[in-house]
């Protein structure tokens, strides 16, 4: 979306039998750079996604889409590593164990089991700490970040011992 204060909008929108409705929007320039939009949608019926371009009022007004994607997985946000504390925890809800089952060649496999598990609980954000803990929170302003940020405490998406690799159920 790039070309000035006459770009359009991008709308994503759920459809199914019954409605239409508006899931994900951007409107305005948003820069020459490829950005990231995520959306997680949960629906129990069978439905279809519509991706809407409004165009801007000159014909410098680019809206383009790539590499969509498709994921059995709700879609998270990556907010960054923090120290945690063995009292006075950053996150309230200790909820699963999944360090017996790593896939020390896949840590993402063990995110994304933390995601659903998060998703399943109504975790709005989560931490992954100890390589395969995961902590959570039902309220999204949980002050993951008490103890401070330090990226040296992570590795490959999860956080090391009293550290949580933090995201954000978009």
């Amino acid at each position: 979306m790039n070309g000035g204060s006459a770009v359009g909008s991008l709308n994503v929108y759920l459809a199914n039998r019954a409605s239409l409705s508006l899931v994900w929007s951007k409107t305005g320039n948003q820069g020459s750079d490829w950005k990231i939009g995520h959306v997680t949608i949960k629906s129990t019926s069978e439905y279809k996604i519509v991706f809407e371009s409004v165009r801007g009022a000159d014909f410098l007004s680019d809206i383009a889409l790539d590499d969509v994607r498709f994921d059995d997985a709700p879609c998270v946000e990556a907010v960054g590593c923090y120290r945690d504390s063995g009292y006075n925890r950053a996150f309230p809800v200790y909820y699963a164990d999944l360090r017996p089952e790593i896939d020390w060649y896949n840590m993402k496999a063990t995110i994304m089991k933390c995601a659903l598990l998060a998703e399943k609980f109504s975790m709005k954000v989560f931490g992954v700490q100890y390589y395969g803990e995961c902590w959570g929170s039902r309220e999204p302003k949980v002050k993951y970040n008490k103890f401070g940020a330090d990226p040296d405490r992570c590795w490959s998406g999860v956080g090391k011992h009293f550290a949580n690799f933090v995201y954000k159920i978009v």
